[in-house]
């Protein structure tokens, strides 16, 4: 089964730092021992964000690994969680998102930027916690997930 990183499931804007999630995933791609695939939604799409991520994914040797997904009606937004293996939040800055929510709900593994908006919650307790925006280290959280076989998410 060829496990399936799924970007955040929010609009192609900078503020979301997809690029980041792509040159991570990129990274982490060299180590995982079977094929892996990213998915970015890709509706809604602002500024050429769509443009200059496929042509990064291109650079990056990743381009046959990366998918994008169009139009989906709102109801069928929770399969869209649930069939993906893991989510992958990484925004600069965030409120409380309802998506990660979403992803909870479904059951969905969630590595996320550890934010100071999601401390005392059960983002906080039950996701993969990546302390700084560091590609690196979100390369590192994909990768030890992935090696785990998706079942150590929470930061040690």
């Amino acid at each position: 089964m060829t496990p399936l990183f799924s970007c955040q499931i929010r609009a192609l804007t900078p503020l979301y730092n997809h690029q980041i999630i792509l040159r991570a995933f990129a990274a982490a791609h060299q180590s995982f021992s079977h094929p892996a695939v990213l998915v970015f939604k890709s509706y809604h799409e602002n500024d050429g964000v769509e443009t200059d991520l496929r042509q990064l994914a291109s650079s990056l040797g990743v381009s046959s690994s990366v998918f994008w997904v169009r139009d989906i009606e709102y109801d069928a937004m929770p399969g869209l969680y649930a069939f993906a293996d893991a989510v992958v939040n990484f925004p600069a800055m965030d409120a409380f998102p309802v998506s990660l929510m979403e992803a909870a709900a479904c059951q969905t593994p969630v590595i996320t930027i550890a934010l100071p908006s999601y401390r005392d919650t059960f983002i906080e307790r039950h996701m993969r916690l990546v302390s700084s925006g560091s590609t690196d280290e979100l390369a590192t959280a994909m990768a030890i997930w992935f090696a785990g076989g998706g079942t150590e998410m929470r930061r040690n």
